[in-house]
């Protein structure tokens, strides 16, 4: 109770913490994440305060979070993810219906709130660009993001002047003051050594830092050299180091219309393969790594993403949609239009690595069947064959980990309260059990690759994010 009293436990939820909660405005129930069995993506359920008992409110095929009750309880506004067009505002009736998708003019980044009438719905937002016809945030990321306000019955969404850098909003209930925070955030590549257990202080050190974000880290097959992410030129391009205390070397000039990510070096060392979004499509591609024009690999119109080479360097793994959830496929080097793709998995997956004696095809894949934040890491025979759990319940995204002659390392969450603490696990080949070899400074990039370790195994790279935010009071708002 506010006055103060004894905490009463009212219902049990599987979603973490930030993924939403949201009262009625009656206070007799809760808006909140959760999902019916593991085999389900998070969706929204109501929660009766006095009876306990949670009803689902949004279909238990789609991945819904930040649920936020509407002035007169009818309504549920919430955030729907349909990979890989990412998260839109959606509302539907608390009483059961269908969802209706707003206007997709920005790419939603936090809670949402409704003004006191019940008309618009407010919520921080990045800016989307719609090449191709598909509506992509823009490259600018976070520091673009603002305030942004849209009709519940219509109409296109209209940013507000003055709230650059936000990220979660509350209007007062009479709708004349509004409070927001104000975050400026960065991506760094920290190197960190792993032969000092439990890494800490000086064994974790910031590898060649920028004032722009770097992500996607990759040791060359020597381990002299390093592939990366960055937008140190302006949009995402491939950046390569190519030896101890050399300044990073601009491998990509694909100009602001694209994106590129997700570099990784060929095993002899002298091709990097990445992919490259532009104009409402992502495809697999390859370029010398002393630079040059790039060669397209894959030429399907579905989205194929994260790739990993197969160890005689013949190969390229992939993750796409082309035949409807995302599967781990795979092409030849010189393009699939002149060997044609394979489909690897057949259950799901994402993000493969081919073990170090090509007998095995690791990869992941969300436990939900969809990529958030509790995946596991599994493995099928090159060949093809069933499938085998090595990692299970493992909470980071698809791209935290990397494969060893050894074993696994992968990012994980150390379960507490706030659930801000995270580690390095690694697993042996003929171990069924973790160990905490490293911790992480910051919070791990989530999205593509964002772990390399060295073919000595004595380093690893891991792109963390840090940020500082403060909260902005507007007064007379309307």
């Amino acid at each position: 109770p506010p006055t103060g009293g004894h905490e009463r436990a009212i219902g049990e939820v599987q979603a973490m913490a930030h993924q939403g909660l949201s009262w009625s405005p009656d206070d007799r129930s809760l808006a909140v994440v959760d999902r019916s069995s593991a085999g389900e993506p998070l969706g929204i359920f109501v929660l009766d305060i006095v009876s306990g008992v949670k009803k689902r409110v949004t279909p238990p095929s789609t991945f819904d979070i930040l649920p936020a009750f509407s002035p007169d309880g009818r309504t549920l506004a919430f955030n729907r993810t349909v990979l890989p067009r990412g998260p839109f505002v959606h509302v539907v009736p608390v009483a059961g219906g269908e969802p209706k998708e707003l206007v997709p003019t920005s790419f939603p980044r936090g809670r949402l709130t409704w003004f006191p009438g019940g008309k618009e719905i407010l919520f921080a937002a990045v800016p989307l660009t719609h090449d191709g016809g598909q509506p992509r945030p823009s490259a600018a990321g976070p520091a673009r993001a603002s305030l942004w306000r849209v009709p519940v019955d219509g109409g296109r969404a209209r940013p507000l002047a003055g709230s650059e850098g936000a990220v979660d909003v509350a209007v007062s209930r009479d709708g004349h003051r509004l409070v927001y925070s104000q975050a400026t955030s960065d991506s760094d590549i920290w190197r960190l050594d792993l032969r000092r257990r439990a890494a800490t202080g000086d064994a974790q050190t910031r590898f060649h830092p920028s004032t722009k974000a770097d992500s996607n880290p990759d040791f060359s097959p020597n381990g002299e050299r390093v592939a990366f992410t960055s937008l140190r030129s302006g949009g995402p391009e491939i950046w390569v180091v190519d030896g101890p205390g050399r300044p990073p070397r601009r491998l990509t000039f694909l100009g602001r219309e694209g994106s590129a990510g997700s570099p990784q070096w060929s095993p002899n060392g002298k091709t990097i393969a990445f992919d490259y979004s532009a104009k409402g499509n992502v495809d697999i591609y390859v370029i010398s790594a002393l630079g040059g024009p790039p060669q397209r690999v894959t030429t399907h119109p579905a989205i194929d993403a994260t790739p990993r080479w197969s160890t005689d360097g013949r190969f390229i793994y992939f993750a796409s949609r082309r035949s409807g959830p995302w599967q781990v496929w795979k092409a030849p080097v010189s393009g699939e239009q002149a060997g044609g793709a394979r489909q690897v998995t057949r259950g799901g997956g994402f993000a493969a690595i081919e073990s170090t004696d090509g007998r095995h095809v690791y990869f992941t894949k969300g436990m939900s069947g969809t990529l958030d934040l509790q995946n596991a890491i599994l493995r099928i025979p090159v060949e093809g064959g069933d499938e085998e759990v090595v990692v299970e319940g493992y909470r980071s995204s698809h791209g935290s980990w990397d494969l060893t002659a050894e074993g696994l390392y992968f990012v994980d969450q150390e379960p507490s309260f706030s659930g801000t603490s995270w580690v390095v696990r690694f697993q042996g080949f003929n171990r069924r059990h973790a160990t905490v070899v490293a911790r992480l400074r910051h919070p791990p990039v989530l999205g593509g690759p964002a772990v390399s370790v060295s073919p000595d195994g004595r380093w690893m790279l891991s792109a963390q994010s840090q940020g500082e935010s403060d909260l902005m009071l507007v007064e007379t708002f309307r």
